[in-house]
């Protein structure tokens, strides 16, 4: 199986089960895809900051990706 076909299938899974949100990270390129229940997506980088409705705030993607 592709990494992608199981990425699908895990995002189906957990909006199909009641998640509300699915992000999707992808260290190399440092993007943060995030897919909503409401089946509105968006694709977030290092200079952006995800809003969640879910966590009450917002997250800038830099603080993902810094150890």
């Amino acid at each position: 199986m592709w990494v992608a076909d199981e990425m699908i299938e895990r995002e189906e899974l957990c909006l199909a089960h009641g998640g509300k949100e699915f992000w999707l990270v992808d260290l190399q390129r440092e993007t943060v895809k995030v897919i909503r229940s409401c089946g509105y997506t968006t694709i977030h980088n290092a200079e952006s900051a995800i809003e969640s409705g879910l966590l009450n705030e917002s997250i800038p993607v830099r603080n993902i990706f810094s150890c």
